[in-house]
């Protein structure tokens, strides 16, 4: 939410002034001008929200529990494979989790620049 937010309040108001002073409404001037502007800090939340979900233990334990063939997740495999004593698998999964942080992680990175 807070990309979202903060690119919300760094376009200048003089753009939705611009909208109303057409005769766009509301919803108009947020899908024709809003969201386009937003677009690229809207889709880096997204892909943040799932960097950070995949690596997320405790909530998923807390919410839904950790039953096997049911309730995984990457970062609950690893657990799992750490508890059963499968040091070798968890390493696998964690250079795996890693790998596709970095990823998720370089693309937000590009469309920072890209909106530069």
């Amino acid at each position: 939410v807070k990309p979202v937010q903060s690119a919300l309040e760094s376009l200048p108001k003089s753009l939705i002034e611009a909208g109303q002073s057409l005769g766009k409404n509301r919803f108009e001037i947020a899908v024709f001008i809003l969201i386009p502007n937003v677009f690229k800090s809207v889709v880096s939340a997204l892909v943040l929200a799932l960097a950070r979900g995949l690596g997320e233990v405790g909530i998923t334990l807390m919410l839904g529990g950790n039953i096997v063939g049911k309730t995984d997740t990457v970062s609950l495999a690893i657990y799992n494979a750490v508890y059963d004593g499968e040091n070798g698998r968890a390493l696998i999964l964690s250079v795996i989790l890693v790998v596709l942080s970095l990823v998720l992680f370089g693309f937000i990175n590009f469309l920072e620049r890209a909106k530069k």
